[in-house]
């Protein structure tokens, strides 16, 4: 598989005009204010949404909680194809593409991790009634800001991802 972490435009598909999607997002996906992290940012709303979900959308609701439930085992490098499988979706809800790439860039070293981040605030940006308190653009901007502060951009940054994942503590 070749490396998803370098910005040769492997994200260009994944931006798209929220307008442009030719279904409603997901009704059981708003954002919540500030979490941990994006693999917890979404939460687990199936249970008692009162409005049915399609074949589709509830195929994407499942790839979207497998890749979270690999992030939140640490299997972070099992978390970053799941997520970049569900980026290569046609037709994926706004919400769910820019939540999806926030837990992409969780799992990735520092440049893929920006490029990504970066889509996803794209997309944040042009959310509009769907996110009407900004709180998934500013969600990104403070993953943005947490990625400057502490990621390494040089030395060896996929051994960086290694110890991440086999860290016990």
């Amino acid at each position: 598989m070749a490396s998803t972490d370098h910005g040769d435009g492997v994200f260009e598909d994944c931006v798209e005009d929220p307008s442009a999607t030719t279904h409603n997002p997901l009704k059981d996906e708003q954002p919540e204010a500030s979490s941990s992290s994006p693999a917890i940012a979404n939460g687990d709303r199936t249970g008692g949404s009162s409005s049915p979900q399609t074949p589709h959308s509830q195929q994407i609701q499942e790839k979207f909680q497998a890749a979270r439930v690999e992030y939140e085992n640490r299997r972070y490098v099992a978390c970053r194809e799941k997520s970049m499988d569900l980026l290569r979706q046609r037709n994926l809800p706004p919400i769910t593409r820019c939540l999806t790439l926030q837990l992409f860039a969780s799992c990735s070293y520092y440049y893929g991790a920006k490029h990504a981040l970066e889509q996803a605030l794209i997309i944040a940006n042009e959310l509009g009634d769907l996110d009407p308190d900004q709180v998934l653009r500013k969600n990104v901007e403070s993953l943005l800001e947490d990625l400057e502060e502490y990621r390494p951009k040089d030395g060896a940054p996929r051994q960086y991802i290694e110890e991440l994942e086999f860290d016990d503590h």
